[in-house]
């Protein structure tokens, strides 16, 4: 099996690198101001899925005109964290690591936006099989790396089941013909009530 050339190799490993140490962001989405009562208020948007999350930071004052700008500032420390990961990920890319396609990459950003995988989430399946080339430093063979339309998702037992008198509905989660499943082969339940909720919700928008 062919070898990877030794710079792409240390460009995978310091791109593995940086995401370890990944910059804090105390304040996520856009921060911005707003008029309520003609009182100034400070408030953060993100877009999760298809709808865009508020999250009020709070009235214009001293402190919270502080936070505003470290957040700001933290923001600009993960913007160019992000360049230079870009510049890596191109440089990957043009090695001809393998990538996933556009559908299963907005799955699983919708999944990490909604604190799946810090709950314990693992990916699992053929996405996850074929990142081990990379790890592995070689060439990955084509013909035996082609999608399966598969995104599974595994959940550690560790992760806490909603507590409900009725047992619910298992709901699929897919990517195109693809489809998520529990590492004990159940439903997607061993997630906390809220990562279930947008689990389902996002497949519910990956099938249209």
């Amino acid at each position: 099996m062919e070898h990877l050339p030794v710079p792409i190799q240390t460009a995978y490993h310091e791109l593995m690198q940086r995401f370890r140490a990944r910059p804090p962001l105390s304040v996520p989405g856009s921060i911005m101001r707003i008029e309520k009562s003609g009182r100034g208020y400070w408030v953060s948007r993100r877009r999760i899925g298809d709808r865009v999350v508020e999250k009020t930071i709070g009235p214009e004052t001293p402190e919270v005109l502080a936070t505003v700008a470290a957040a700001r500032a933290e923001r600009e420390v993960c913007d160019g964290w992000r360049k230079k990961n870009a510049t890596l990920v191109s440089m990957l890319r043009a090695a001809g690591l393998l990538s996933l396609d556009v559908n299963t990459g907005k799955v699983l950003s919708s999944l990490s936006r909604v604190g799946f995988f810090e709950i314990g989430g693992i990916l699992g399946g053929t996405n996850a099989f074929r990142l081990y080339p990379a790890l592995l430093g070689v060439a990955a063979p084509a013909s035996e790396m082609v999608f399966t339309g598969d995104v599974d998702m595994l959940a550690p037992s560790h992760i806490p089941r909603p507590r409900t008198s009725a047992r619910p509905r298992s709901a699929p989660f897919r990517s195109g013909a693809s489809c998520a499943r529990s590492a004990t082969r159940t439903s997607p339940r061993a997630c906390c009530p809220r990562t279930l909720r947008e689990f389902r919700r996002l497949s519910f928008q990956a099938e249209r």
